[in-house]
């Protein structure tokens, strides 16, 4: 690291220690609950990381600079100059400016953004991925609340929304990069489809009621819409005995007492995990579960 983005790295850190001091004197001289103390750090350590993530963006565009992005033979690139870009982290809100280009072959390029991977949407992958599996188990409400009170992101739940939407398009892309094991002998196939209802809720008209009324004939107070989520694999046939196939699938253990046969089941050996053909984890990062 060069002399100058050293010290500006120093200052920095010197500037946000300065920070989380004077917040410790301030603790000390006062009576503050160990639950507010809690919420202060986290907040400065928060800022100090969001910090560091601004400069270091700096560092790389000014070593992009006097760079300009690979094309392909005969393509003719046009400078553009800065374009800003918002960016939302774990540690909050980013907007900062980069070099631009354009092409008629590939349209616009931004070589910061190729650099550091920078997603095509606000969010970041890993608010993406974790909004996304909390949406997959909750709902998009409360998929952002955790992640709202503890990092202050101001997440919605419309985005949440968004988010799973465009999770949901890259899955089939996804799955077709996953590496499959091809079987070496004789396999048996397997399916399973799991079917849940999703309430369907009308938008209620602004200033108006809902009505409410007596149901007719074979009428449902709620409407729902079934969404269907299936899963095929294959596996290799194996013999079995009796005692293995009781373990399988009610987890039971002859060396011991009853008493202790539904303590800790989930911890004991199975030896029916044979399935291959599908990846052990799914697009939000959650083992046995496809979205």
């Amino acid at each position: 690291m060069q002399d100058n983005k050293k010290k500006r790295l120093y200052e920095l850190l010197d500037s946000e220690m300065a920070k989380l001091k004077s917040l410790t004197a301030g603790y000390l001289e006062s009576d503050v609950s160990i639950g507010q103390m809690e919420k202060g750090y986290l907040e400065q350590v928060l800022s100090l990381c969001l910090s560091l993530l601004k400069f270091v963006i700096s560092v790389k565009k000014a070593q992009l600079s006097e760079k300009t992005p690979k094309t392909k033979a005969g393509e003719t690139l046009q400078k553009k100059g800065g374009r800003s870009r918002k960016y939302l982290s774990l540690f909050g809100l980013l907007e900062f400016s980069r070099p631009s280009f354009w092409s008629k072959a590939s349209g616009m390029l931004y070589p910061l953004d190729e650099v550091l991977e920078m997603p095509a949407d606000l969010w970041s992958y890993n608010i993406q991925e974790m909004t996304g599996a909390n949406a997959s188990e909750t709902n998009f409400r409360e998929s952002v609340r955790l992640m709202n009170d503890l990092l202050g992101l101001g997440l919605s739940d419309v985005g949440s929304k968004r988010n799973a939407g465009n999770l949901g398009s890259q899955v089939g892309q996804y799955y077709e990069q996953k590496e499959r094991p091809l079987p070496a002998g004789a396999v048996c196939f397997s399916a399973s489809f799991d079917g849940k209802g999703v309430p369907k809720i009308k938008e209620k008209d602004k200033g108006q009621t809902k009505e409410i009324k007596r149901l007719g004939k074979r009428e449902k107070r709620d409407v729902k819409q079934m969404a269907t989520v299936g899963v095929m694999s294959w596996f290799e046939p194996k013999e079995r005995d009796v005692e293995k196939v009781i373990n399988g699938l009610m987890g039971y253990r002859p060396d011991k007492d009853e008493g202790q046969q539904d303590m800790q089941t989930d911890s004991l050996p199975n030896d029916n995990r044979w399935h291959q053909g599908h990846p052990p984890k799914s697009l939000f990062g959650r083992p046995g579960k496809v979205h």
